[in-house]
């Protein structure tokens, strides 16, 4: 009894100090302070709301499954071996200030980018639902390291926030990583859809 609650205080003590990284930068620079908008660098808040009336939208036509632009409703690819899911919502081409936002999220530290960015994507989602009966937010895990190093995986912040707008329940156990896979910030797009 005494060995197993000293097992699961070590454990608990490994958890926060893995943690610590973030939780301090979090305690230096919370995720309400003043920022400047990455568009047009007017302070108070990542996006302003100019600049993003001017996001590039991803109208038709595109690929239903893998939302590339200005391609038929399915990709070639996909209609010779369809993917294990239904397919990829983007509110947004990836292009100028949107990518910049996420970009700042996901490789320089910029996690007050997420509630704003989260909020963009469930105002998309509620307006465009996914068909079908079940939707669960889940984020991608990160791989062990890059996790530690960054102090947070940005796809479960992103989830976390828009599923509380949408009132869904998000589920980080339905997907796990198998491979530790290098980033994919300098990978083509013919790169990325090979993976899927």
């Amino acid at each position: 009894m005494i060995a197993n609650i000293l097992d699961r205080s070590a454990l608990a003590a490994k958890r926060t100090v893995r943690q610590l990284p973030g939780a301090a930068l979090d305690l230096l620079f919370p995720l309400n302070c003043l920022v400047n908008c990455l568009g047009c660098q007017r302070e108070g808040r990542v996006l302003c709301a100019s600049c993003i009336e001017a996001l590039p939208e991803l109208n038709p036509p595109y690929c239903a499954v893998c939302a590339q632009p200005n391609a038929p409703a399915t990709c070639h690819m996909f209609l010779e071996s369809p993917p294990a899911f239904d397919g990829v919502r983007a509110p947004y081409q990836m292009e100028g200030t949107i990518q910049d936002a996420i970009h700042s999220l996901k490789y320089r530290g910029l996690k007050a980018a997420a509630p704003e960015l989260a909020e963009l994507l469930a105002r998309y989602l509620a307006e465009h639902p996914i068909p079908g009966n079940i939707f669960i937010p889940v984020p991608v895990p990160l791989p062990p390291r890059r996790l530690r190093s960054k102090g947070y995986n940005q796809s479960a912040l992103l989830a976390k926030t828009s599923s509380k707008k949408l009132k869904l329940e998000m589920n980080q156990r339905l997907m796990t990583r198998t491979r530790n896979t290098p980033p994919q910030v300098n990978a083509s797009r013919v790169d990325r859809r090979d993976k899927v």
